[in-house]
């Protein structure tokens, strides 16, 4: 990834982290369903 473009995407996220961007999304505090077979394809389901 480049240097500068890097800075540039973790300042953008520190100023939505300050701005309250993040509070209260959807799922927040509950687990991540990591077993949903998104990742594999229909056929295989």
């Amino acid at each position: 990834m480049i240097p500068g473009f890097t800075k540039i995407v973790e300042r953008r996220i520190l100023n939505a982290q300050k701005n309250g961007e993040f509070d209260n999304l959807e799922g927040s505090g509950k687990p991540l369903k990591l077993d949903d077979g998104r990742c594999v394809s229909e056929e295989l389901r």
